[in-house]
């Protein structure tokens, strides 16, 4: 027996989020593909209640909506749940985030967790930064600058810190641990036998 799946599409000024509910809950909202076709606006009772709830939080009200997480990793449960309480109009760093969880060393999986994110907008993923600058985001940079702006971020300080302000070595870092992830790609391509 397969489990009645809803899909639906929202326009708003941030791009058409595609909203999922399956068996009755939110199973995910993502950003509408390139090449997908439409899928109609939300008419159901659950997706019309989400597409409100992401109105409100475009809008600058948060959201009150219960999300189940229920089937990510306990890990990123903890760092979605925590990152929930951040709040509008400010930003935390990957590190920080994961110490406010009990893993001061896991920014990396921080970031993972950013990435597998099943509610954008709803969870603020958009509110976590890299120590040198804004990080990544599933919606793309720019999208992830128009977040933050209208939330009242100033884009010149990250993290509560002028980007100006950083040392160098912190900049450095930033731009060399990138180089030796790109670096490492490119050995292991090289190394790969051809076939």
């Amino acid at each position: 027996m397969a489990l009645a799946r809803t899909v639906a599409d929202l326009d708003t000024e941030v791009g058409i989020l595609r909203l999922v509910a399956e068996a009755g809950r939110l199973t995910e909202i993502r950003w509408r593909r390139a090449g997908e076709r439409s899928a109609g606006p939300p008419t159901g009772g659950l997706l019309r209640s989400v597409a409100a709830a992401v109105n409100a939080a475009l809008r600058g009200r948060e959201p009150r909506l219960e999300l189940d997480l229920a089937g990510l990793p306990p890990f990123h449960q903890r760092v979605l749940r925590a990152l929930r309480e951040v709040p509008r109009g400010s930003v935390i760093r990957y590190a920080e985030l994961a110490a406010r969880v009990g893993s001061p060393r896991a920014a990396r999986a921080v970031g993972d967790a950013m990435r597998r994110n099943p509610f954008p907008i709803l969870i603020p993923c958009h509110r976590v930064v890299a120590r040198g600058g804004l990080g990544g985001f599933g919606g793309g940079l720019e999208i992830k600058r128009r977040l933050l702006r209208s939330e009242g971020v100033d884009l010149d300080f990250i993290g509560g810190r002028a980007v100006a302000d950083l040392r160098p070595e912190e900049r450095d870092e930033h731009v060399t641990a990138s180089q030796r992830h790109r670096n490492r790609r490119h050995v292991a391509r090289k190394r790969s036998p051809r076939r």
